[in-house]
């Protein structure tokens, strides 16, 4: 059986605003549907995607690679060029499958600790109250620019030991990378790229590959205690590298990505929750031991991860729709974030909602975000400071959000507070 896809254009402003809204009513006919817009299957119910998400051997993670380049630019696109932009999207985690998956993750695991967690909480509190003495004063900022964002991108700086002057090149380097990245089908006579553009940023991510690769040699040398440094250090049984310098550089990214944007925008929906419903947070503030499920709920309300990409590897039958071998598949995580067989009241912000933790907020099992040990204790402090030094903060519920257009993910570029 194949399903009649409802209307569902994830990268339109309204879908952004509020996917799990969009999602409203498809989940009980069409848990799973072509979307010939997209051409895609899409799985908004909760069970379908959960079982896509864990089922690595039906659906492959492999769905993305660097853009490819054709023929008659070649002259001005040099293979090397192309190659850098292939071995960065291909080394992705979640552009990976068992057993490459496996064992790199296994190893960023044994180097990305508790206790690295843990030591980042004072730096955590204390970027946070920085941040926050140089606009106190003025009774409004915005959110996102401000505050949210400095905050995650100095955090993650932090634990990589990122040179401070070398941080925003290493921002603007992760856009390249996102820019280039391309659905693993994609002919190279299909890029709509203007030619020009697209010999600038090719030109821009290998100059910054040198960069960061040559950055890494010398952390190799002359370890620190960072993040990137464990990384590094990890050996195997005979004492050899277990990941490559360019294998590091490429989770260095994933795990910058993961943990900026995203967690930032996770900041500023918490906030525009907290003044729609004023009661959740006398609740939280009133009982801080309510803090870490109202951080669920937050992940599951917000889904600012909107969709895992896979790949079909067979043909295959998911909630009574089929999915041809060869398919792109999108696993609607915020949509599944909002399935009311799952989540009671599922449009509803609910900071003491029994199952929050059960949302596909940060993925599920092997592809489970990297960087979700650090996203909780980061969100919470963030507020739990914003909250202590600000009282009265309130957001600009009325303010127009704009988003860069996106099937990944949903950042609002701005958020406008006072208090």
């Amino acid at each position: 059986m194949t399903a009649t896809a409802p209307h569902y254009e994830p990268g339109s402003q309204e879908h952004l605003l509020d996917p799990l809204a969009a999602a409203a009513g498809s989940h009980a006919d069409t848990p799973v549907f072509f979307s010939e817009a997209m051409n895609a299957y899409v799985v908004v119910g909760y069970d379908a995607a959960r079982a896509a998400l864990k089922d690595f051997a039906s659906y492959s993670s492999r769905a993305f690679k660097g853009l490819p380049v054709r023929e008659g630019l070649r002259d001005r696109i040099p293979a090397e060029w192309e190659r850098v932009a292939q071995l960065v999207q291909g080394a992705q985690l979640n552009n990976t499958d068992p057993p490459t998956h496996t064992t790199q993750r296994r190893a960023i695991q044994r180097a990305f600790t508790r206790k690295q967690v843990e030591d980042a909480k004072p730096h955590i509190e204390r970027i946070a109250n920085e941040l926050i003495d140089g606009f106190e004063a003025d009774g409004s900022c915005d959110l996102m620019q401000d505050f949210a964002s400095q905050l995650t991108v100095r955090v993650v700086g932090s634990m990589l030991a990122l040179p401070e002057q070398m941080i925003p090149g290493f921002l603007a380097w992760i856009g390249d990378v996102f820019a280039v990245l391309a659905p693993i089908d994609l002919d190279a006579e299909d890029v709509t790229v203007p030619d020009d553009q697209l010999v600038a940023t090719f030109e821009r991510l290998h100059a910054a590959h040198l960069t960061y690769v040559e950055l890494l040699e010398e952390r190799r040398a002359n370890p620190g205690d960072d993040l990137a440094s464990a990384m590094l250090a990890l050996t195997d049984d005979d004492g050899a590298p277990l990941m490559a310098t360019e294998d590091v550089l490429a989770h260095m990214l994933g795990l910058t990505a993961a943990g900026t944007d995203t967690t930032a925008a996770l900041i500023t929906n918490m906030v525009r929750y907290f003044t729609a419903d004023p009661e959740q947070l006398r609740l939280v503030l009133d009982d801080p031991g309510l803090w870490d499920n109202a951080i669920q709920e937050g992940l599951r309300r917000a889904s600012v991860a909107l969709h895992g990409m896979r790949i079909a590897t067979e043909t295959t039958v998911l909630a009574g729709c089929e999915i041809p071998q060869g398919s792109a598949v999108y696993v609607a995580l915020g949509a599944a974030n909002a399935d009311p067989s799952v989540f009671r009241d599922p449009l509803r912000f609910d900071i003491r909602r029994e199952n929050a933790k059960e949302h596909l907020g940060l993925g599920i099992g092997r592809h489970k975000c990297l960087g979700a040990p650090l996203v909780p204790p980061e969100v919470r402090l963030a507020l739990e400071v914003l909250y202590q030094r600000l009282p009265g903060l309130k957001a600009d519920l009325d303010q127009e959000l704009r988003f860069a257009p996106s099937p990944v993910v949903r950042v609002a570029q701005s958020q406008r507070v006072s208090w």
